[in-house]
């Protein structure tokens, strides 16, 4: 049986928001704005530029987290699943999105999962939201403590008009007055083709600076001593048909004489040509392969591999054919010099042979190579949402997905073979023309040709047409790849620099800091009508406040606010429009991205494990003594924790530890860090209320004269702060001490009024 399934940390793919909710079912546009209504994404889809066609980036890098939570929601209410999953994905949402959301679905009366008799298993700290189920169980430490059953006493709303049975097939709709504000068919972009674009495939013309660009890469004296090294080679290898020719016309004059000068240069040719052909093997090859999405995993995986471990194999045998050509060619002269006059139509024929096939080639090449971008997203999607895919039974799709995906990137590898064959074939029959042509000349020129002279024309023309049609493949070859290195080029040009960037704003030379500069030493902040945004939809607008050293400020407001672009920005990340923020009087666009974020403590809402020991994960730069780590782990009750899994030098498995112990390590590496400003972004949202309250006494206890920010969804504990700042699509509406925001008729006082 399907189960709709909606994870801890949402999944979701890199398309647009109709595409995550919709596929891979049929697109029905009522029960789709249904289901944008239910999960409170009317208004928030309304107000994008291209509707529900807008692209959410990879793991909805273009959404709040709530947003995220209830984008995955929608995707489990359109499945109509007789069985829905929800792992505590209410812990992201605001209050006012909660209570939407408890009343439009888990409600009593009103719920549409209610109403239909779906079965919801839902895991949740918030008492709040399990005061809707008819049966609760309290866990702890995989054990449980109670099990209680409720029956007609769960809370429901007095309107008991949400929905109305008002077609046949058992769909919901909403009541007259909701229906208005509801996106009908028209409201959403009804372009189906939209939904899933294809992968644009480029066209890159010939760019000859691409191979200077490559040989600069590798070192221009490199690069000359390798063509001579390859001459060398090419000497060695083919001199020796000439070399025998010769050996065989004096064997003939002089017989009863030894010929040891024959055979030792005929075997150092041999020796030179298997010592520099080995001493190229030998060369070391690195690469890097970057773990991403699409093109970009593309770029770094496929078109690094090209650079670094198929270009100089392709460049080698490519000057290695040319250098067999050119010497075969002058052997060829001096044993058949009326062979000679077959050149010219021969270059002619491979000059036409040459631009046909490779233009052909490579453009067929560069689609192999780029064709294998979707495919490569495909499966990094699939292996990050494999237990969501599995919920509802969408194996078959994915797997056909996938399949089409493989033979769209597998029919240009198909053609390119093709196209090889036909070339060996086009060779071959010249080849076969030549040795006619030869045989020929021979036959009726007898008294030209010697038995040597005639063996080793033979011979070299045979080797010398596939020498050239070695020569076109591997070019065709070194073109293609060197169209990677064009995309590396254009990647490493084109691609903005948080440091240009840096540079390009900064009125004064880059702030220094170094290890001896102690920045920030007060933790003041100010900042003045700063502007920033996701390429044209701006998130902060002119937002304007001042931030005493040592002062607490909870930012509030609901998803997609503006409150993590705002943590964004405090950290670089974010580029700034135009304004300013500063902290102790240092503007941060004269600070580098990297100092600023090694200077501020920062505990994000998704725990973050680096690869390696846990001892790394508490202090990455290994500055501190043991005794100092374990003083961290006992500051944040994780001591015990960390013994059962082997002490500070294990290796940390993110899969043993829970969402509250990865928020408590966050925090312990926030004090090992010992700045004077803290970052909490959400960091609470997800641990229960016991969690909270510890996480609340270690930061009151090691961060007293710090300068905290704290975006916060729970209001319970509001007076532990300074002041307030409330954000509203991205304008900050209020700042001001909680009571006396609490105390006026504000837009925080309704805010905090609805959350309780």
């Amino acid at each position: 049986m399907p189960i709709a399934y909606c994870a801890q940390t949402p999944w979701l793919v890199d398309t647009n928001i109709r595409g995550n909710i919709v596929d891979p079912l049929d697109f029905e546009p009522d029960w789709y704005g249904q289901v944008l209504w239910m999960c409170c994404l009317t208004e928030e889809v309304q107000a994008l530029s291209d509707k529900d066609l807008t692209r959410i980036g990879g793991q909805g890098f273009m959404l709040s987290g709530g947003q995220k939570q209830r984008l995955a929601l929608a995707r489990a209410i359109y499945s109509r699943c007789e069985m829905v999953v929800l792992d505590d994905i209410f812990s992201g949402l605001d209050s006012s999105n909660i209570n939407k959301l408890c009343e439009r679905l888990l409600d009593r009366h009103t719920g549409y999962l209610r109403r239909k008799g779906i079965t919801v298993i839902l895991s949740t700290h918030n008492a709040k939201i399990a005061a809707f189920a008819d049966q609760t169980l309290v866990l702890k430490e995989g054990t449980v403590l109670t099990h209680k059953v409720f029956h007609a006493s769960s809370p429901s709303s007095p309107n008991e008009n949400y929905f109305l049975d008002g077609h046949e097939d058992g769909r919901y709709l909403a009541s007259p007055e909701q229906q208005a504000s509801q996106p009908t068919s028209g409201d959403l972009s009804s372009n189906d083709n939209e939904l899933n674009p294809k992968h644009t495939i480029s066209r890159p013309g010939k760019d000859r600076s691409v191979y200077l660009y490559y040989l600069k890469s590798a070192g221009l004296g490199l690069s000359f001593l390798y063509v001579v090294l390859v001459l060398v080679f090419a000497f060695f290898q083919n001199f020796s048909t000439l070399w025998m020719k010769w050996w065989s016309a004096a064997s003939t004059k002089s017989p009863e004489t030894a010929h040891w000068m024959y055979l030792g240069v005929f075997i150092a040719l041999g020796l030179g040509a298997v010592i520099i052909g080995a001493a190229s093997s030998c060369a070391p090859l690195s690469w890097l392969s970057e773990t991403n999405s699409g093109d970009i995993l593309n770029r770094f995986n496929q078109d690094l591999e090209l650079t670094d471990m198929t270009l100089p194999l392709a460049a080698i045998n490519t000057t290695k054919a040319f250098g067999a050509c050119l010497l075969k060619m002058i052997i060829l002269f001096v044993v058949a010099k009326y062979m000679s006059l077959t050149v010219p139509p021969l270059l002619i024929v491979c000059y036409f042979l040459q631009r046909y096939y490779l233009r052909t080639s490579r453009q067929v090449r560069l689609l192999s190579i780029e064709t294998k971008a979707p495919l490569y997203q495909h499966l990094s999607e699939t292996l990050s949402g494999i237990s969501t895919i599995r919920a509802f039974r969408r194996q078959p799709w994915f797997e056909r997905s996938n399949l089409v995906l493989v033979d769209d990137s597998q029919k240009c590898v198909y053609t390119l073979y093709m196209i090889q064959q036909w070339l060996t074939l086009a060779m071959d029959l010249i080849a076969s023309g030549l040795v006619v042509l030869l045989m020929i000349l021979i036959v009726f020129t007898k008294s030209s040709f010697d038995p040597g002279s005639s063996g080793t024309a033979i011979v070299t023309l045979m080797s010398f047409t596939q020498s050239l049609a070695r020569l076109l493949k591997f070019w065709s070859l070194t073109e293609s790849c060197l169209g990677a290195v064009s995309r590396i080029k254009t990647f490493a040009q084109n691609v903005p620099s948080e440091m240009k960037h840096k540079h390009a704003d900064a009125e004064s030379p880059l702030f220094s800091v170094s290890e001896k500069v102690e920045w920030p030493s007060q933790g003041a902040i100010k900042m003045d009508n700063v502007v920033a945004a996701y390429g044209s939809h701006p998130v902060l607008k002119s937002v304007s406040m001042r931030i005493e050293p040592g002062e607490k400020v909870a930012i509030c407001g609901r998803s997609g606010s503006g409150k993590s672009s705002l943590v964004l920005c405090l950290g670089g990340l974010l580029p700034i429009q135009s304004g300013s923020i500063q902290i102790d009087n240092v503007d941060l666009v004269n600070v580098g991205s990297q100092d600023i974020l090694g200077r501020l403590s920062v505990v994000p809402q998704d725990p973050c494990f680096l690869p390696g020991t846990i001892r790394l994960n508490i202090d990455p730069d290994e500055a501190l003594s043991q005794a100092a780590l374990e003083g961290f782990l006992e500051a944040t009750h994780l001591s015990a924790v960390v013994q059962k899994m082997g002490g500070l030098d294990a290796e940390l498995e993110p899969g043993l530890w829970s969402a509250g112990q990865g928020q408590l390590m966050a925090l312990a590496r926030a004090i090992a860090r010992k700045s004077k400003v803290l970052i909490l972004d959400e960091a609470m949202s997800r641990v229960d209320a016991s969690t909270q309250m510890l996480m609340e006494r270690i930061i009151a206890s090691h961060f007293h004269d710090c300068t905290i920010l704290s975006i916060v969804h729970r209001y319970d504990n509001i007076s532990a702060f300074d002041k307030v700042a409330l954000f509203n699509d991205g304008v900050l509406v209020e700042f001001d001490r909680p009571d006396a925001l609490l105390a006026k008729e504000t837009s925080f006082r309704a805010l905090y009024t609805s959350s309780h």
